[in-house]
């Protein structure tokens, strides 16, 4: 079972990042990693095995002034082996775009056979890379949110997804069949699959139905 995690804000980012994976190893997990949008820069870090929340958490900064988007994921092997290329999160040819994933995305293969044919070149061995390749695909004719809205539209299964993207300070994300649960205080908005990993920041929370996405920004 996998583990979500999100916020766009400002603030003691690492803290919230830490705490937050660390509610969720109830749920088990064999890697993790997280995605930080930042200065038109997107920044990508992963750790394999268990116990390595804290050592992930370190090459966050400590705190933040500035607005930034980050999102982070407890990954569970489904589809494919325990290593770095396939946990999350997982990233688009362009390196732009990072996508965490809870759940199964069943038409994967023929998407991502459609994908190939297009010439998008895959890295890892799981279901969920094929949703940032679907969004770089998307981005050919639609802005960003409608991109994102139409592969979300394109994929079949029970999902969480979370999307970043480099330069952006926007989180989008849906759910069908997995929580996913958003807070939020002075500071900015939390994201999660489970009220544990976000309740010490506010009780400010919206529980979100299947088929429903959000987006959340400045």
């Amino acid at each position: 079972m996998c583990g979500i995690l999100g916020f766009t804000g400002k603030g003691k980012v690492r803290e919230i990042v830490r705490e937050g994976l660390k509610a969720l190893e109830y749920r088990g997990y064999d890697s993790c990693g997280y995605a930080l949008s930042k200065s038109n820069e997107l920044t990508i870090k992963k750790r394999v095995g268990k116990g390595k929340i804290d050592e992930l958490a370190d090459d966050l900064p400590e705190c933040l002034v500035e607005k930034i988007s980050v999102i982070a994921h407890t990954r569970w092997a489904t589809h494919g082996k325990v290593d770095l290329t396939n946990a999350h999160p997982h990233t688009d040819c362009t390196q732009k775009i990072a996508v965490v994933h809870n759940g199964i995305i069943s038409n994967y293969i023929s998407l991502k056979r459609q994908l190939e044919n297009k010439g998008h070149r895959f890295v890892s061995e799981t279901d969920t890379e094929v949703v940032a390749h679907l969004i770089e695909e998307n981005i050919k004719e639609f802005p960003f949110e409608k991109a994102v809205m139409k592969s979300f539209q394109q994929i079949e299964g029970s999902f969480a997804l979370l999307v970043i993207r480099k330069g952006g300070d926007e989180i989008i994300g849906a759910r069908n069949g997995s929580p996913l649960i958003i807070g939020a205080n002075k500071t900015g908005f939390f994201i999660s699959s489970d009220i544990n990993s976000i309740a010490r920041y506010t009780d400010n929370i919206m529980f979100l139905d299947d088929g429903e996405m959000f987006i959340l920004n400045k």
